[in-house]
């Protein structure tokens, strides 16, 4: 067994944006946006196992992620415009993927 992720839906598509009035201001760097793509979590609330005498987290444990994505109203929904989101969102599955391999190594005592 293992920890993973797993993302709902695994692709994007317009309807999973969100539509605002204005250009979205992006957090990273200040600059004006057609459309912003992150993603929200949810790691569910299971007792920890032990091994080695030591506290691990659940075995099996879906991290799961969903879009948290945003369109300007004024700009064209392109299948390029939809196509650089889905990267960004990809992004975050791997960084999920790679947090979930190193949670399954995190031992603890207490």
């Amino acid at each position: 067994m293992a920890i993973t992720v797993k993302a709902v839906p695994p692709t994007l598509l317009w309807v999973h944006f969100t539509t605002v009035p204005t250009k979205i201001i992006d957090p990273n760097d200040g600059t004006l946006v057609d459309a912003y793509t992150t993603f929200d979590y949810s790691l569910p609330n299971l007792p920890p196992r032990t091994v080695d005498g030591k506290l691990a987290l659940a075995d099996p444990l879906v991290i799961t992620l969903t879009p948290n994505a945003r369109v300007w109203s004024g700009v064209a929904r392109t299948p390029a415009l939809l196509s650089h989101d889905q990267l960004h969102y990809d992004d975050g599955i791997v960084t999920g993927r790679v947090l979930a391999r190193q949670l399954m190594s995190l031992r603890a005592a207490t």
